[in-house]
C-alpha cells in the first residue's frame, strides 16, 4: 500500500514532466512563427498588426518577424509563363482558352498566346495592398489585359498580314503594350 507522500511525490514529477513538454511546445511555436524562410526566387511581404503591410521586403534566406503579430506573404518573383491555348493540357485553363480575334479586314483569327511575366520584387508589398495575394494578379492583371490588348493590335492588321509578314511585328506591338499597361502595376513583361 501506497503512502500518501509517495502518491503526491509521483502526482508532482508528472506535473513536472507535463510542465516541461508544454514548455517544449510553447517554445517551438515561438520559434516557428519568429523564423521565415523565403525560399530562392520568392520574395516576403510583411503585414504588421499594427501599422498593416510594411514597405520593406524580405529577400531569399532566413528573416525574423516578431511572432503572432507580423504575417509574412511570400510572392514567386521568377520569370513566369501564362498560356492561352485552344490545346486543353497547353494552357494555363485546362479548356480551350484561345483568343478569337477580328482583324481589320473583317476576318477572325483564332491565336493560341504566351505571356512571358514576373513582378517587381521590390513591388512585392504595393502587389499585396492592391491586388492581392498569392497569385491573383493572374486573373486580375495578366489574363484580362493581355487578352483585350492582343485582340486590340490583331484588329489592325488584315488575317493574310497576321498570318505571314507582320507576325513579329504584330507580336512586338503586342508585348509593348502589354508592358505597358502592367507597368504601372508592378508586373514586369519579358
Amino acid at each position: 500500500m501506497e503512502s500518501n507522500s509517495s502518491k503526491s511525490l509521483l502526482g508532482l514529477m508528472n506535473f513536472k514532466k507535463w510542465k516541461t513538454v508544454l514548455i517544449i511546445i510553447v517554445v517551438f511555436f515561438l520559434l516557428k512563427s519568429t523564423f521565415v524562410f523565403v525560399p530562392p526566387g520568392h520574395v516576403g511581404a510583411i503585414y504588421d498588426r499594427g501599422s498593416g503591410v510594411s514597405d520593406r521586403v524580405l529577400g531569399e534566406g532566413l528573416s525574423i518577424v516578431l511572432p503572432f503579430w507580423q504575417k509574412v506573404q511570400l510572392f514567386d518573383a521568377r520569370l513566369e509563363q501564362y498560356t492561352m491555348s485552344v490545346v486543353p493540357d497547353e494552357g494555363a485553363l485546362r479548356r480551350d482558352d484561345s483568343l478569337d480575334a477580328p482583324t481589320s479586314d473583317g476576318q477572325q483569327v483564332r491565336v493560341d498566346a504566351t505571356v512571358l511575366f514576373r513582378i517587381d520584387k521590390e513591388k512585392a508589398p504595393e502587389i499585396w495592398k492592391t491586388i492581392g495575394p498569392g497569385y491573383e494578379y493572374v486573373n486580375k492583371l495578366i489574363r484580362p489585359i493581355s487578352r483585350s490588348q492582343i485582340r486590340m493590335v490583331i484588329s489592325r492588321y488584315t488575317a493574310p498580314a497576321i498570318y505571314s509578314d507582320k507576325r513579329q511585328e504584330a507580336e512586338a506591338v503586342m508585348s509593348k503594350e502589354i508592358a505597358e499597361l502592367l507597368k504601372p502595376k508592378n508586373i514586369i513583361i519579358d
